[in-house]
C-alpha cells in the first residue's frame, strides 16, 4: 500500500465523521450530557435509599424506646430550653434504661466475681 491511499482512507474516515456529527448536530452533545446526569442522579438514588432505610429503621427503635420510657415522661429538652436552665438535662436522662443497664451490668459483673473465686 502506497502512503497515499492510506491517507486518503484517513481523509474518508474524518470527512465521515465530520458529516455524522454534523448531521447529528446538538443531540449528540446533548446525550452525553443526560447520560452523566443519569450517572450523578443513579449514585444519588442509591445512597438516598439507604439512607431512607437507616432512617426508618431508627425510627421504629427510636419508637420503641420512646414507649419502653413513657412512664416517665421522657422527653428531650430544646437547646433553646437548656441553655436557660441547664437543670432540665436531669429529666431527660431515661431512668428505665438506664436502671436496666445498670442492673445488667452489675449482674454480669457479680457473675464474673463468682466464677473467679
Amino acid at each position: 500500500m502506497r502512503l497515499s491511499d492510506i491517507l486518503l482512507r484517513r481523509w474518508w474516515r474524518l470527512l465521515g465523521v465530520i458529516f455524522i456529527l454534523f448531521m447529528a448536530g446538538p443531540e449528540i452533545f446533548i446525550y452525553a450530557e443526560g447520560m452523566a446526569i443519569m450517572e450523578v442522579l443513579g449514585a444519588a438514588l442509591f445512597v438516598f435509599m439507604y439512607v431512607v432505610a437507616v432512617k426508618l429503621f431508627f425510627r421504629d427503635l427510636w419508637g420503641k424506646f420512646y414507649n419502653f420510657e413513657n412512664r416517665y415522661h421522657f422527653f428531650l429538652p430544646s437547646l433553646q430550653l437548656i441553655r436557660v436552665s441547664p437543670g432540665l438535662l436531669y429529666y431527660a436522662i431515661p431512668r428505665r434504661t438506664i436502671f436496666y443497664l445498670g442492673s445488667c451490668l452489675l449482674t454480669l459483673l457479680l457473675l464474673c466475681g463468682l466464677m473467679m473465686a
